[in-house]
């Protein structure tokens, strides 16, 4: 599910209903690095500043759609720069696992998708969300994925220790 989103928001593919946005994207500065989730931040910022920002992004199947493909991108960037496969869940599936954050993160729109990697478990919507809402000084999408990065050192050491 997740690379299809990400592949209609670099233009390989397309979703039902449409990517909102999509024809306004610079699909070049999509290279699957972590410095690219610095574009979505400007991204979100224009269409904030613009006064774009309304329910019915959060209403409409092409305003989800576009903010799924940039959630699962982020996911696929984490996966990229750490050398692993992210795995993907439902509100529904982690609230089973963890019944006790329930009232901590609730079931919004924003906690819907979630990944757990090696490192760490995130909520790339919510990122996305609170910095289109709120702007910039809220909420960074590149911040928040980069801290679940693993350096390129701890990438490469064992996890055996031999003597």
């Amino acid at each position: 599910m997740s690379e299809g989103y990400v592949d209609a928001l670099l233009g390989k593919a397309k979703v039902d209903g449409g990517i909102l946005f999509h024809q306004n994207l610079d699909i070049s500065k999509f290279d699957g690095k972590l410095d690219s989730l610095k574009y979505i931040d400007e991204v979100l910022d224009i269409i904030h500043e613009a006064g774009m920002a309304d329910e019915e992004i959060l209403n409409s199947q092409n305003g989800q759609n576009f903010l799924y493909a940039l959630a699962f991108y982020v996911g696929y960037v984490v996966g990229n720069e750490n050398g692993e496969k992210v795995n993907w869940i439902t509100n529904d599936e982690f609230l089973k696992i963890n019944p006790d954050t329930a009232k901590i993160i609730g079931n919004g729109f924003e906690t819907s998708i979630i990944y757990n990697t090696s490192k760490t478990t995130q909520f790339p919507l919510t990122s996305i969300v609170v910095r289109l809402f709120e702007g910039p000084d809220e909420k960074s999408v590149w911040y928040s994925a980069s801290g679940a990065i693993i350096p390129k050192d701890d990438q490469k050491k064992s996890k055996w220790k031999l003597w």
